[in-house]
Order: C-alpha cells, then structure tokens, then sequence
C-alpha cells in the first residue's frame, strides 16, 4: 500500500504538470483548469488554516499573513522602483516551493502511517492536494523559466515524499512545530501566487 501511495503521490504532480502545460494552448480549457484550481487550492488553504489554529494557536496564521504580505510589499517596491526587479523575476514561485519541501516530506511520513493503520482517508487526503498545486506552481515557474526548468522544480516536489518516507519519524521531528510555520507562510506566499498570478498574468498564449 505504501508503494502504491508514493507512486501516486509522484504522479500526481506530474499529471498536474502536463495538465497545466496542455491548457495554457487552449483558452476554454484553462478557464476551466483555472476555476479547479483555484478553487481546490483555496479550499486546501481553508482547511491548512483549521489545523494550524487548532494545533499551534493564531501564531502560524500570522505568519501565513506575514509570507503573503511580504511578497505583496516586495513586489510592490520592485514595481516602483524598476531598477530593483530582476529580469528573470521568479523567486516567488521559487521561495513557495522551498517552503512547500519540507511539509512534502512531512506527507512522506504521514503516508507510511496511513499504510501502516490501513487509514485510507489520510492517505487520499493527502494524494488530493498534490494535483492543484502541482498545477498551480507549473503555471507560475512556466511564466520565467523553461520546461525543463519547470519539469526540474516540480520533480523536487515530486519526490519529497518519497524522501520524507525514508527518513522517518526520527529525522522530521527534529524541525519540530519549524515544519508548521514554514509550511504556513509557504501557504502565505502560494496564496500571493492565486491572487497575482492567476489575476490574468497566466492567461493562455493565443
């Protein structure tokens, strides 16, 4: 059963990947792509906010609010001061995926406990949130790098879990509540992602 979830969980980024890459081509299929998206990552945000709140308290939700105002105050100083912005300016979708890393091999973990007590419903709530994202970040590293530096980026994504599976218990709890909070302004800066990027800066190529 383990095999089949780390399988799953890499593919699943995979086919994020391709399903991104083959609707920017087509402009009622993005619309559609865009509204799953969207919507599925926002309902992931919702229910990663519950559980910081319920876990830690209102401390993470600030720092969830911290990343994405900081990306907002640097972007909006790096607008009005050109001179500040970089051409290959892409280190938001960069800094996302650093963050993301780290609850990855959280998951990895997570997903041998799911194997081991039989608890499909953790391992299929785990595998659900991996496909919007991997969408999300495809259309966001695609706007300034190529394919093969996209196809790069998620692969990291991709094998996380797998990382995260054979380290164990021992090694993540070393980061302690460090994983939480970064995940949480991870989630802050994907959060800036859906709000500016998917604004019409995503649109299809026509």
């Amino acid at each position: 059963m383990l095999t089949l979830y780390l399988l799953l969980a890499i593919l699943a980024v995979f086919i994020g990947a391709a399903i991104a890459f083959i609707s920017r081509g087509n402009p009622i299929l993005f619309s559609a792509i865009f509204g799953f998206t969207a919507g599925a990552v926002l309902g992931i945000l919702l229910l990663l906010i519950l559980h910081l709140y319920e876990e830690f308290g209102i401390s993470p939700l600030f720092v969830m609010g911290g990343g994405f105002l900081l990306i907002f105050l640097i972007e909006h100083l790096t607008h009005r001061f050109p001179k500040l912005a970089s051409k290959d300016h892409h280190w938001v979708a960069d800094l996302t995926l650093i963050g993301l890393l780290l609850h990855e091999l959280s998951d990895g973990f997570n997903l041998v406990i799911a194997a081991t007590t039989q608890d499909k419903q953790i391992g299929v709530a785990i595998l659900a949130h991996r496909l919007p994202v991997a969408i999300a970040l495809t259309l966001a590293f695609r706007k300034n790098n190529s394919t093969r530096g996209t196809l790069g980026r998620l692969s990291l994504l991709a094998i996380a879990p797998l990382i995260g599976a054979l380290i164990g218990k021992q090694v993540l709890s070393v980061f302690g509540e460090f994983t939480e909070y970064l995940t949480a302004f991870a989630a802050g800066t994907l959060l800036h992602i859906l709000f500016h990027d998917f604004r019409g800066d995503l649109a299809p190529n026509r």
